[in-house]
């Protein structure tokens, strides 16, 4: 049982709950900490709880012809799950692994949606979550269709200047779909003149 100023913080980052809801939600979550490179979701599994970084940072990929492909990173206040599987409990195509260590808040995948179903404070929190996922999803096809390389690396930079330094080039390459040559280039010229 967590308690409930904890998840109090933890949800803040979508919207404050009342501490009716909280109280549901400490009797069904735990925090679970992981470390670095730790693995949180597997591709090939089907996701049985969903999460909310509370410490720590995340990335999503799916491997291709024996590649790793970034999808998309998790930092403090993100909600985190294998979203396929969660949707269709079917096996999940991502795996989600841990960068630094991390401590998430996680909920039992069918708590969860129960209390969707009986909480209408818990439905607007969810619709909250899917509303900032889906413009995420946007901003990245967006910039990623759009920019050049340079401008999809300095956009990234001023979303997260904290979380881009602690990303490995190999990794945030993958991500912003830059061949890591070109990236190393771009960010020493973007440090130097950021200085």
């Amino acid at each position: 049982m967590v308690e409930n100023h904890v998840i109090k913080s933890i949800f803040l980052n979508y919207h404050s709950i009342s501490d009716e809801l909280c109280e549901e939600l400490s009797k069904v979550s735990n925090l679970v900490k992981f470390k670095k490179n730790e693995k949180i979701y597997k591709a090939g599994c089907v996701v049985d709880s969903v999460s909310i970084i509370r410490y720590g940072l995340v990335r999503s990929y799916i491997v291709s012809d024996e590649k790793e492909m970034t999808i998309w990173f998790g930092e403090v206040g993100d909600f985190i799950t294998s979203f396929y599987s969660f949707f269709t409990g079917k096996e999940g195509i991502e795996t989600i692994d841990c960068i630094e260590d991390t401590t998430v808040l996680r909920i039992n995948s069918s708590d969860f949606k129960k209390l969707i179903k009986e909480n209408n404070e818990m439905l607007l929190l969810y619709s909250i979550i899917l509303e900032k996922g889906y413009i995420y999803w946007e901003q990245r096809y967006a910039i990623n269709q759009i920019y050049e390389s340079e401008q999809r690396y300095s956009m990234f930079y001023e979303r997260s200047k904290e979380m881009v330094l602690k990303i490995p080039l190999k990794i945030l390459s993958s991500y912003l779909n830059i061949r890591q040559e070109t990236l190393s280039r771009i960010r020493r010229n973007w440090l130097k003149s950021n200085e």
